[in-house]
């Protein structure tokens, strides 16, 4: 084959799998009544009572500064919350799809197997939708990894300020999010820098999420949205709430078995690369881990595992890339069966065959009280 033959081969088998993952999107897309909450807040403000739940009572009720302005400039146009949420979450899902793909569209296996698990894993299609803050996440985990990564011989400043950058985006979307980027951060600080212009670097990229906080400050009166110290100073012994977050573990190996498979191989193969940048993004990864067992996990099975899993998904694929042809089909084929052998495998959303469907018998673990909140509401909230 040819080097011209080559790179049509690899442009058709991006744009196939492009237009495929759009094709998933739609078919699987779903709200869950979460991501009313902001849009109560959105309407408000739209109609002129303010950034509030309650006219007249300044409290944020919102996790998600940046995802609740972009549902803003939506609402405005389209006018109806259902819509909004729906229309935004699919354009940020594709445009995820879109670099992840791009960026292993010059070797059509890594391509195959990228895609291959991202569809599978229950959790990152079921938070790719929702109306929730996810698909911004998996959005802005892609944009800082692929930035992180690559090469650097000059223009050292303008690198580190848009790891900055993108990083304090993606932490004026969600604040529990920073624990992915604080490892790489000091890493490229330390590596290029140490002083005070890499500082300043630095503060620049997370000016963003400084003017939100100091904005939430006048308006709401507090730093952190109303739910985070509703859900932080609940009281519960620190001992429950290990053991809750040891149950959201169980329960994801449980209903979604390839997730965390993909997760422990990509941390397991960080461990032993070369690379200094992916074990940093891997430390990343382990201290949300960890912050997920401290807090105990959540009621939404897979949500807080959607974003290590995108993140997790593109250093296994950075790696499975240089792998030998033996190496790469026992892999694949390990993480084929527990996508396709799973209970809750995303093959019955995609197919719909009878025999393929979800087989949780209950919407909800009633042991650890964790819901799949997906197959609660994609009846009532599919297009």
């Amino acid at each position: 084959m040819t080097v011209d033959q080559k790179h049509f081969s690899n442009r058709m088998a991006f744009w196939l799998l492009w237009v495929m993952s759009i094709s998933v999107l739609i078919r699987t897309a779903w709200l869950g009544d979460d991501s009313f909450i902001t849009m109560r807040t959105v309407d408000n403000w739209i109609n002129g009572y303010g950034l509030v739940w309650n006219i007249g009572e300044r409290v944020q009720t919102y996790t998600h500064p940046m995802w609740m302005l972009m549902l803003s400039v939506v609402y405005f146009f389209v006018r109806d919350g259902y819509f909004t949420l729906l229309i935004l979450n699919i354009a940020v899902s594709i445009f995820a799809f879109a670099i992840f793909l791009k960026y292993y569209s010059n070797d059509d296996y890594s391509l195959l197997f990228g895609f291959g698990i991202l569809v599978l894993s229950k959790a990152f299609i079921d938070y790719s939708t929702s109306g929730l803050e996810n698909a911004l996440t998996h959005l802005l985990l892609l944009i800082f990894a692929i930035e992180f990564l690559k090469p650097v011989i000059s223009n050292k400043s303008s690198h580190l300020f848009m790891l900055s950058l993108t990083a304090g985006l993606a932490v004026t979307n969600r604040m529990d999010s920073v624990l992915f980027f604080i490892p790489a951060l000091i890493y490229a600080w330390t590596r290029d820098f140490r002083n005070v212009r890499g500082t300043g670097l630095l503060l620049a990229g997370f000016s963003p999420f400084m003017l939100w906080e100091a904005f939430s400050l006048f308006y709401y009166g507090f730093l952190f949205p109303n739910t985070a110290y509703a859900k932080l100073n609940s009281g519960i012994p620190e001992q429950e709430l290990l053991r809750q977050g040891i149950l959201y573990f169980i329960n994801s190996i449980t209903w979604d078995p390839m997730t965390l498979m993909v997760i422990s191989i990509a941390l397991l193969v960080a461990v032993v690369s070369r690379g200094s940048g992916e074990k940093m993004l891997a430390v990343g990864i382990g201290l949300y881990l960890m912050y997920i067992l401290y807090i105990g996990g959540d009621f939404m099975s897979g949500r807080f595992f959607s974003s290590v899993f995108i993140l997790s998904a593109f250093l296994l694929t950075r790696y499975v890339k240089e792998l030998d042809m033996r190496n790469r089909l026992i892999i694949s084929g390990l993480l084929l069966l527990a996508g396709i052998l799973s209970p809750a495998s995303t093959v019955s959303y995609f197919l719909k065959v009878p025999g393929l469907t979800n087989n949780i018998r209950d919407n909800i673990d009633t042991y650890s009280m964790i819901a799949d909140e997906r197959q609660s509401y994609y009846q009532s909230s599919i297009l």
